[in-house]
């Protein structure tokens, strides 16, 4: 557990906190939720400036802080702060997508 209040990554890294996802409607009815479901999704809390490539070009990072984003189910680190939050940094490539609301 780190006893630190604020971690800012660096790189192409992203900090996420993962969305709870309701498992009642708002008229009361049970939601099948899967455990998948639950972790794959989270808010972008914070953002590394971005990373060059191999020709040394500088790439800013893909995602933007609030962006909701579908994780993978693997991979991430996971960040356990002094009031027990948990965080988890992704590298913005290892990100699938970025959610939005339906049209």
């Amino acid at each position: 557990m780190l006893n630190f209040r604020r971690i800012k990554p660096l790189m192409n890294r992203v900090l996420v906190k993962k969305v709870e996802v309701p498992s009642k409607s708002a008229g009361g009815i049970l939601l099948k939720v899967t455990e998948a479901e639950k972790s794959n999704v989270a808010t972008v809390i914070d953002v590394g400036p971005g990373t060059t490539d191999r020709e040394g070009n500088f790439r800013k990072t893909f995602v933007n802080v609030g962006d909701i984003v579908l994780l993978p189910e693997t991979q991430g680190r996971k960040i356990e702060m002094a009031d027990k939050s948990e965080f988890y940094l992704y590298r913005d490539d290892d990100i699938i997508g970025v959610l939005s609301e339906a049209v």
